[in-house]
């Protein structure tokens, strides 16, 4: 173990570090191209509404349960298309630099204070582009304003409640939680659950796990403060899972299907996440080795020069299999609900699923790298190591020049909506009602307008306060 901190070192994770915010500003350049889409201009309309209480109300008695997507989208709505374009990237900023509180208090809890701060940013821009990259339906899950607010906008919110739990539970010892504290922590577990059931699911099966683990091992006298506000937090989460399984809404966005015998939904329940992990390792093994390899070797490296740490083996493995076994309990948990309803998750619902299978990779390669940094007979791997940083770096360039690449197709169809857009309102300026107007093909499997009336005319025909939109394919101006 050295104690000097090189600066080629530094300069290696500076490196890695601008190798990622370049894909992450690939993504940003992406979502620029987002456009009004489907469910997009239904919601909008509720907020053009001259009474938008009593259409959040309709919405959730006759439509869906969910309650919080809809207030994330009425402040997106605020900003009109450029908060449809530029929500995205700002979400995903909010999301980098919660990620890298989160890691920061992990690292105070764990005692690990001497490693380098600029380790909190990798380790959360590796998990963001990575899980970003490999999503199974990237447009859907992050771009597109209706599905960012159901699957990935909750996710931003619960990796902000965990970070706060972890922050409030170190400043205890100098100021202890208060009812406004714990009211605070409610409330937020609970708008958190609003947004969709999978992340909710997936915070009730966490919270118990993580409560139990603090009653074996210290008890409520020991954990009192953490336990607190933990449990603050899984009531919050029930009570919102409650709201929306009972909502009379949920019935309705359920279709009316009939409900699957318990046998047959605990084996898909159970069944379902082993596809989903084979799927994941046979379809896209790549990104999967990158962040693993990128892990061990970060990790490698700081623990070879900040900190000494000597686990035995055991330790590592013991690590490994409770890391890998909360992977799956935890997408169980988020796969559930979906699983009831719709059969198996539909590739932006699956997302969550990727989240954790990438913290669980991460972690896992964090253990090995510090396990390696203490083997005595692998003094050599520090300059192999710094190599390997640089060549990993390359990575992400290739994402964002991937990403780059994928723009051509989102930016010919902005054009066309665009097109479509002003000839609308053309129309509508004329004094024309009852409008037909170009048809543009779909995007990454989200409905358009088409030539036969359907709920997306109506609220696009809402929307821009016409009688009636039809797209006609091949239609010229």
């Amino acid at each position: 173990m050295t104690g000097n901190k090189p600066r080629v070192f530094e300069f290696v994770l500076a490196l890695l570090m601008f190798s990622i915010v370049c894909a992450m500003f690939a993504f940003y350049y992406q979502a620029s191209f987002t456009r009004y889409q489907a469910d997009d201009y239904c919601a909008s309309v509720i907020f053009d509404s001259p009474n938008v209480p009593r259409e959040l109300v309709d919405r959730f008695v006759n439509k869906t349960g969910r309650y919080s997507n809809i207030l994330y989208i009425g402040v997106v709505d605020i900003f009109e298309l450029a908060g449809i374009r530029f929500a995205p990237a700002f979400m995903l900023t909010i999301w980098f630099f919660t990620l890298t509180w989160l890691g920061s208090e992990i690292r105070r809890l764990l005692r690990l204070d001497g490693l380098p701060v600029m380790m909190d940013y990798i380790l959360a821009g590796l998990l963001i582009v990575i899980s970003v990259y490999s999503a199974p339906n990237r447009f859907q899950t992050f771009y597109w304003r209706s599905g960012a607010a159901t699957h990935f906008i909750p996710l931003v919110f619960l990796s902000f409640l965990l970070a706060y739990l972890l922050w409030r539970n170190r400043k205890a010892g100098i100021t202890p939680p208060i009812v406004r504290t714990f009211l605070f922590v409610f409330l937020l577990a609970l708008f958190t659950a609003g947004f969709s059931e999978p992340p909710t699911t997936a915070m009730i099966t966490s919270g118990i796990i993580s409560i139990a683990l603090l009653m074996r091992h210290g008890g409520f006298a020991k954990h009192r403060s953490m336990i607190s506000l933990l449990a603050c937090a899984l009531a919050g989460s029930i009570a919102g899972l409650l709201m929306m399984f009972f909502a009379p809404g949920t019935a309705f966005r359920l279709g009316g299907s009939s409900p699957l015998s318990m046998d047959v939904l605990i084996l898909r329940i159970l069944r379902s996440p082993s596809e989903f992990l084979v799927d994941i390792l046979r379809v896209a093994p790549v990104p999967t080795l990158f962040l693993l390899f990128t892990s061990v070797v970060v990790f490698f490296c700081v623990f070879r020069y900040y900190k000494s740490f000597k686990p035995r083996p055991v330790m590592i493995i013991s690590l490994v299999i409770i890391v890998l076994s909360a992977m799956y309990v935890l997408i169980v948990a988020s796969f559930a609900p979906s699983i009831y309803g719709q059969s198996y998750p539909a590739p932006r619902a699956r997302f969550i699923g990727y989240l954790f299978f990438n913290v669980a990779v991460l972690l896992t390669g964090g253990f090995v790298g510090m396990w390696l940094a203490n083997v005595d007979w692998f003094t050599w791997g520090v300059p192999v190591g710094l190599g390997l940083l640089v060549l990993l770096a390359i990575y992400p360039l290739r994402i964002a020049s991937s990403v780059i690449n994928e723009t051509r197709d989102n930016r010919a169809w902005a054009l066309a909506w665009d097109q479509r857009d002003s000839e609308i309102r053309s129309l509508k300026s004329q004094g024309i009602l009852d409008l037909s107007v170009s048809e543009i093909p779909q995007v990454s499997d989200v409905g358009e307008l088409k030539p036969k009336p359907n709920y997306i005319n109506n609220c696009a025909a809402r929307f821009y306060g016409v009688n009636s939109i039809m797209a006609v394919s091949g239609k010229t101006k």
